[in-house]
């Protein structure tokens, strides 16, 4: 039946948990590094996302680089920036990290390595 008593419940929790099928610290680990994988995000979009699972979490107990997420991020985007000026491709590639919620700094930092340039808007 759907109905369980209060015993049944506790029962089936204490088991899920015993089996780490409920840890909230592994699967915090685990989607983090799943997300850094598949598709780099910001440490501020990480922790918004885990917001929804229902884990709350402060940025500096995200152990990720987001200079380093967002030259990951810059690699796969760049192949649509390659017909596009330099000053646009920049431009681009600002707006799109900015959405994935990377900071101004660490956007600067990934643009500056992959344009070698010391500022993000010359041409």
């Amino acid at each position: 039946t759907l109905f369980r008593s209060a015993n049944q419940i506790e029962e089936i929790i204490d088991y899920l948990d015993t089996h780490k099928f409920i840890n909230d610290e592994e699967f915090t680990r685990w989607y983090i590094d799943s997300r850094q994988r598949s598709n780099p995000k910001s440490q501020q979009m990480l922790k918004f996302e885990l917001r929804k699972y229902g884990i709350h979490l402060s940025t500096e107990s995200i152990a990720s680089d987001d200079t380093a997420a967002a030259e990951r991020v810059l690699d796969r985007y760049s192949s649509r920036l390659e017909k596009l000026t330099p000053f646009a491709a920049r431009a681009k590639a600002y707006q799109y990290l900015k959405a994935r919620g990377f900071s101004s700094s660490g956007i600067a930092a990934a643009l500056k390595k992959r344009y070698n340039t010391s500022r993000v808007n010359d041409d």
